[in-house]
């Protein structure tokens, strides 16, 4: 150890690496080496050597870029769950009952049991809620016309009707 101006500095080298040793590993194929200045106050006073094997660099880089490559994987397989997850749940299952009602309808299966089904729980005010919450009231009107054929076909004409646009036959 040596004093500068009340300032101990330490002095840490490997047993017997000698400046010749230095420029044996400067100059090997193997090893790569850096020397800086160590300023203080405009004025050098020392110096700082750094050596270090390619083989080690080269193996913390592939671990590097292996430990990222994973983390990045299962970052993008955690949000591609996520997005399948959500597209099924508000999307596809809407869509899906949506259809099969449409089905039943265009079968012929106009009574109140479809009409429990035919209002799910509609949240959003996107174009899936705004289809969703149009096809609810079409189901719906549906139902009301089956009623009231029914009750024509028994003889009830006295049965009031309100249209609901001018277009409403």
């Amino acid at each position: 150890e040596m004093c500068i101006r009340d300032r101990v500095v330490a002095e840490k080298a490997r047993d017997n690496l000698e400046q010749q040793d230095w420029l044996l590993l400067a100059d090997t194929a193997g090893a790569v080496t850096q020397t800086a200045e160590i300023l203080y106050e405009g004025r050098t006073i020392g110096h700082i050597r750094l050596a270090a094997s390619k083989e080690s660099l080269r193996q913390q880089l592939l671990t590097s870029i292996a430990s990222t490559s994973v983390l990045a994987l299962l970052l993008i397989l955690a949000i591609s769950m996520t997005s399948i997850l959500v597209t099924k749940r508000y999307i596809a299952r809407p869509l899906a009952n949506m259809a099969s009602i449409a089905t039943q309808i265009s079968n012929g299966e106009v009574d109140e049991r479809l009409g429990i089904r035919s209002h799910f729980h509609i949240t959003h005010n996107d174009e899936l809620g705004i289809l969703a919450r149009g096809f609810q009231g079409m189901t719906s009107y549906l139902q009301q016309m089956v009623a009231m054929a029914t009750h024509i076909s028994f003889g009830d004409v006295e049965h009031d009707f309100t249209p609901r646009t001018e277009r409403d036959v």
